[in-house]
C-alpha cells in the first residue's frame, strides 16, 4: 500500500468582481491529477512557474482545502478531516520550504523553534526536550551554539538545516520539499541535498519533491511527474523519463537545462516552443499544449488525450501515443 495517494485532485480559485464579490470565474490550478507515494521514496513534480506545483503541495500539506478530490495517508482519507483530528497527520507529514527566513520565527531562539514540536506533538517537557534538540541539531550537521542564536545570526545553509531540523523533528514519515535549495548558494545546495538523502535513509523518510531545478530532481527522485497548467502529462521513473522523454513539452523542459560544457553545448538540440502558456482561467479545450506544440493535429485542439502507458513506469498524456 502506498504511503500517500492523491485520487483526481482538483483546486480552482474564485474570481471575484465588484461590490458583493460575484464569482465570475474561476483559475483551475490544479485539474484533475492523481500520484501515489511508495514508502522510503523520492517522487519529485517539475514544470514551469504557475503549472500548479506548490498547490499541489499545499493541498496535501493541507494548508489548503481542495475542490474535489480525495488524499489518503497510510490507508485513511484525510480530505475532510479538521481541527484536533489533524493532529496525528500534522505530525506525520512535514515541510521544508524555500526560504528558511521566512519560515522561521525572527523572534524565537533556533532551541525553541526546534523544541515546538517536540512539545506539541511528542508531549515533551522542558528538560527532555532541550536534550532531544541538541540530537537533532547534530543530526543536522549544526553545533549545539547554534541553539542559542537567532535566525537573523544563521547563514542561509545553517537556518535551512535548523528548518530541517524542525521538520524532523515530530518524527514524520512525509517531508514536502518545495524548492528547498533554489534560495541557496550553489556550493551550499550540494551539502543540503547530500543531507536530506542521509536523512531519507537513516529515518526511512519519503519525500515529495517540488522543484524547477532538473539537476536536482534527477539527483534525488525515484519518480517524477511533469505538471502543465494543472495536469500530469507525463509520468515516470526517473530513469526512464530523463533517458526516454515521450512528451513535447518534457523534451523541451529537458532541453533548457545548461550545458556547462562549451563543446557539448553546441551539439545540443535545444527546443524552444513559441508563445506563452495560456491562462488557467480559460485553458484550450483539447490537449493543454496544443497552441504551442511542433506537432499538432486538428484532433489535438478539439479533444484532450488521456494518459497512457507507452512502457513500464512511463505514461504520457499525448495524441502522437494514442
Amino acid at each position: 500500500m502506498p504511503l500517500l495517494e492523491v485520487e483526481e485532485l482538483v483546486k480552482y480559485f474564485p474570481i471575484k468582481y465588484g461590490l458583493f464579490g460575484k464569482t465570475i470565474g474561476y483559475v483551475r490550478a490544479v485539474d484533475g491529477v492523481s500520484f501515489s507515494i511508495k514508502e522510503n521514496s523520492v517522487f519529485s513534480l517539475v514544470g514551469e512557474s504557475g503549472s500548479g506545483k506548490s498547490t499541489i503541495a499545499k493541498c496535501v500539506l493541507k494548508l489548503l482545502e481542495p475542490t474535489s478530490g480525495r488524499i489518503v495517508f497510510e490507508g485513511k482519507d484525510i480530505t475532510s478531516l479538521r481541527g484536533k483530528s489533524l493532529k496525528w497527520y500534522r505530525r506525520s507529514v512535514q515541510a521544508v520550504f524555500q526560504n528558511p527566513f521566512l519560515s522561521l520565527n525572527p523572534r524565537m531562539k533556533v532551541e525553541s523553534i526546534v523544541a515546538e514540536p517536540l512539545k506539541i506533538h511528542l508531549g515533551m517537557k522542558s528538560d527532555e526536550a532541550k536534550e532531544e534538540v541538541y540530537k537533532l541539531l547534530e543530526l543536522v550537521g549544526l553545533s549545539r551554539e547554534i541553539g542559542s542564536k537567532y535566525p537573523h545570526e544563521l547563514s542561509g545553509g545553517q537556518a535551512q538545516r535548523v528548518a530541517i531540523a524542525r521538520a524532523i523533528a515530530s518524527k514524520p514519515r512525509l517531508l514536502v520539499l518545495d524548492e528547498p535549495t533554489s534560495a541557496l548558494d550553489a556550493s551550499v545546495q550540494a551539502q543540503i541535498l547530500n543531507l536530506l538523502m542521509d536523512l531519507k535513509k537513516e529515518l526511512r523518510l519519503s519525500y515529495l519533491l517540488i522543484s524547477h531545478d532538473l539537476s536536482v530532481v534527477r539527483y534525488m527522485s525515484d519518480y517524477v511527474a511533469v505538471i502543465y497548467l494543472g495536469k500530469i502529462i507525463e509520468y515516470g521513473s526517473v530513469e526512464e523519463l530523463f533517458n526516454y522523454p515521450a512528451h513535447p513539452y518534457t523534451k523541451a523542459l529537458l532541453s533548457s537545462v545548461p550545458e556547462p560544457d562549451p563543446a557539448t553545448r553546441k551539439l545540443k538540440n535545444r527546443i524552444v516552443l513559441p508563445g506563452e502558456p495560456p491562462s488557467p482561467v480559460d485553458p484550450p479545450k483539447g490537449c493543454r499544449l496544443s497552441p504551442r506544440c511542433p506537432y499538432v493535429q486538428e484532433k489535438c485542439k478539439s479533444s484532450e488525450p488521456e494518459l497512457i502507458s507507452i512502457g513500464k513506469d512511463h505514461l504520457v498524456r499525448c495524441w502522437l501515443f494514442q
